[in-house]
């Protein structure tokens, strides 16, 4: 049955799609059997975030005009149509288009199932037809060919058709049912072998015919079935058209209304794929800079001549539903006595609305609403205040860079930020930009001589050095992202990646190994002069000055002079000494020391690092032991050492109340613990374990240990919670002594 239906659903689309796309466009001033010719595409922009800005040019008068948009691109055409140029001799009136509906509209205007996802079957199709009136042609009444045998090696037998003569049969379709395949099932049984696992059931279309007889035609004698109005056929029609896995893509023509008699320019937006950049940097006496950008046209439509313009920027664009009809949700407002539409006698009797009563109760079913009750409680837990004491820690938190004492700018060497001009910035293909439909290209976006230098880059000392170009961006253009192939000595040398780049900004671009270059430490010293404490967001910091003496062995084991850049482990609050150069990485914040090495040579080379750094203390964990460290320093001001000394008495208050704390926790450590294992014990027991005597006093030994270990938990925790308060408030007046060396 199964191809038979596959026929009828490929025989009743045809037969419904007799309206052609042109019939369905709007209603617009042309004379009969004219079409809206396309109006050329002059200018197109793209943009990397996946649009594109189409602009057309053309006249209306004379003859109607039409931009072609896809079904999909509907509603951003819509959204952005702009006019600019109305014409030298008239006006646009306004845009027309065939109405477009969704998916599940133009279902449920056919008459089919109303999911949008689900699939729309031939009993579907005959379904949408129940009311319609239609003209059924069933099958020649010839000799059928011989059916093959089933699994049980049975041959269905064909019920026979009904005779009806041979003229087409009208009327309306009153029901599209499943009915039970009586001539299938009867030679099912009467086959001494087969097995009935099921009842088989056929397609039957009920029908009312314009003679007052009523008909069950089976599907299979069915060879044509036309809905007679031709208002359904349109609506099933644009159905199938909402339903189509291309309608995406189909074309949308846009028709221009207006008396313009000169030309009119007309500009858009519309989905577009993202156009895409690759580099080449070509290196030879001057280094050349060559950007190709990826350019798709996966329109319908040939590009001529037009004017092509690429942008880097991402302006804001999003997706509005604007083309198919909405419709506004109204309130039902209905009579306080609800009242039925149909009569409630008009299928049964007011005997069977009451029942039997056989047991008491009505013998029909009730529905009622039941109402769940939720519980809350309302609960609550003593927490309490205690410091963050880590027993061993160290009371140095970190060391850094030095925010009073200034030894130099490391980032001040990297060239000057590039600037954006304006929020994007375009590129404009030279030349007339053709490309056909479904087609793509690789177009030169720009062409200009670069700063590059070739050097040897080690992400440290001991590191692996990396083929790297120094490669500063002098096109006075910004270089949208892409990969870049670098060629040179008569041949491919390696590949990168590029992030944008705005003019004057420059990267390391890393292209390769370097085998013919090494760096290893010899030597290092490092040498710390503390000059200033200061108190800042409940921190003590120590500011130092220190400088550290290096010593490098370099070798370049290539025949050319090479230029080492070494990543050096410093702040950027630093100075290098005795380097051939110092740089800065600014988009990964590291320091370098640079070198000049000539060929075939291994060389010791020693610098000087000096840096302004700071180490931080947290005054909660400040101690008498790590206090007269820092007070030993006598380089530290002395006023400075002065404010400190004079807090001794408040730190070493402070650090005999954390060690009265941390005493005291274990005290309710151990309660805790003995209060645990006593419930325990009690609870294996059992339920004497717990019993009194007359008087009241409790009787078993276990029971009175329980209750004087929570009696001793309880007074733990109440000495623990008074020392806490105590540790803070010991705290707090050794911060406020050290408020002193707070700076402005």
């Amino acid at each position: 049955m199964l191809p038979i239906a596959s026929v009828l659903a490929l025989a009743a689309l045809s037969s419904v799609a007799c309206t052609p796309a042109e019939t369905q466009a709007p209603p617009a001033e042309r004379p009969a059997g004219q079409t809206a010719s396309i109006l050329p595409l002059k200018s197109l922009r793209l943009y990397e975030t996946g649009m594109g800005y189409f602009e057309r040019s053309g006249t209306l008068g004379g003859k109607a005009s039409a931009l072609p948009v896809p079904a999909g691109h509907l509603d951003d055409a819509l959204k952005s149509l702009v006019v600019l140029n109305g014409g030298a001799a008239g006006r646009v009136t306004g845009v027309a288009f065939t109405s477009s509906v969704t998916r599940a509209t133009a279902r449920t205007r056919a008459g089919l199932p109303q999911n949008p996802d689900s699939p729309v079957g031939f009993q579907d199709l005959l379904t949408s037809m129940k009311g319609e009136r239609v003209v059924i042609v069933r099958k020649e009444l010839a000799a059928p060919e011989p059916a093959a045998k089933d699994a049980d090696g049975v041959t269905p037998a064909r019920p026979a058709p009904h005779d009806l003569g041979h003229g087409p049969i009208e009327g309306r379709v009153v029901e599209v049912t499943m009915e039970e395949d009586l001539a299938r099932m009867h030679a099912i049984l009467t086959h001494k072998d087969a097995r009935l696992d099921a009842t088989p059931k056929h397609l039957v279309v009920s029908v009312l015919t314009t003679r007052g007889e009523v008909l069950q035609l089976p599907a299979e004698e069915i060879a044509t079935i036309r809905p007679v109005d031709p208002a359904f056929a349109a609506r099933l029609d644009a159905a199938m058209d909402a339903l189509s896995t291309r309608n995406a893509q189909n074309s949308r023509a846009l028709e221009l209304l207006g008396d313009a008699r000169g030309d009119v320019t007309f500009g858009y937006i519309a989905e577009t794929p993202l156009w895409r950049t690759s580099y080449r940097l070509v290196i030879g006496d001057k280094a050349e800079l060559q950007g190709w950008a990826l350019i798709h046209n996966d329109t319908d439509e040939n590009w001529q001549g037009v004017h092509l313009e690429l942008v880097n920027g991402e302006p804001d664009s999003f997706l509005f539903p604007l083309a198919a009809p909405r419709y506004a949700r109204r309130a039902l407002i209905h009579p306080d006595e609800p009242l039925s539409t149909l009569p409630q006698l008009g299928s049964t009797t007011a005997d069977a609305l009451w029942g039997e009563h056989l047991d008491g109760h009505g013998s029909g079913t009730g529905t009622g609403q039941g109402y769940g009750s939720g519980h809350g409680s309302l609960g609550g837990s003593h927490t309490t205040r205690s410091p963050t004491l880590r027993q061993g820690a160290t009371s140095a938190e970190s060391t850094g860079s030095s925010s009073l004492l200034s030894v130099g700018n490391l980032a001040d060497l990297a060239p000057a930020t590039g600037t954006e001009q304006g929020a994007l910035f375009v590129y404009a293909v030279p030349t007339a930009f053709s490309l056909l439909a479904r087609s793509s290209a690789l177009v030169p976006f720009v062409k200009k001589n670069v700063e590059v230098e070739s050097i040897a880059l080690f992400g440290g000392v001991g590191a692996k050095a990396r083929a790297t170009l120094r490669f500063v961006n002098g096109t006075g253009q910004t270089l949208p992202a892409g990969t870049i192939a670098v060629f040179g000595a008569g041949g491919f040398t390696g590949e990168s990646s590029l992030d944008r780049l705005k003019p004057g900004e420059r990267r390391f671009l890393e292209i390769g190994n370097d085998l013919d270059a090494e760096v290893t430490e010899k030597k290092v010293t490092h040498k710390d002069e503390p000059k200033r404490l200061t108190f800042e967001a409940r921190r003590l910091e120590e500011h130092f000055i220190r400088t550290s003496e290096l010593a490098w062995e370099v070798e370049n084991r290539s025949g050319q002079a090479r230029t080492f850049y070494v990543v050096v482990a410093a702040s950027q609050n630093a100075k290098i000494t005795g380097t051939d150069r110092v740089d800065f990485d600014e988009v990964n914040k590291r320091a370098i020391a640079v070198f000049v090495v000539p060929p075939k040579t291994k060389a010791t080379r020693t610098f000087t690092i000096t840096e302004g750094l700071s180490t931080t203390y947290d005054t909660s964990q400040l101690t008498e032991k790590s206090a007269k460290m820092i007070l030993a320093k006598s380089m530290i001001a002395a006023a400075d050492l002065a404010v400190l000394r004079d807090s001794m008495d408040k730190v070493r208050a402070m650090e005999n109340e954390a060690k009265n704390y941390r005493a005291i926790e274990k005290v309710v450590e151990t309660t805790n613990t003995d209060l645990e294992r006593f419930r325990e014990d009690l609870k294996a027991l059992g339920s004497n374990g717990g019993a009194a005597n007359a008087g009241g006093v409790v009787a078993t030994p276990l029971v009175k240990r329980l209750v004087d270990a929570e009696d001793r938990y309880a007074a733990a925790q109440k000495n623990r919670d008074a020392v806490a308060k105590a540790l803070e408030d010991r705290t707090e007046a050794l911060r406020e002594a050290l408020k002193k060396l707070e700076t402005n």
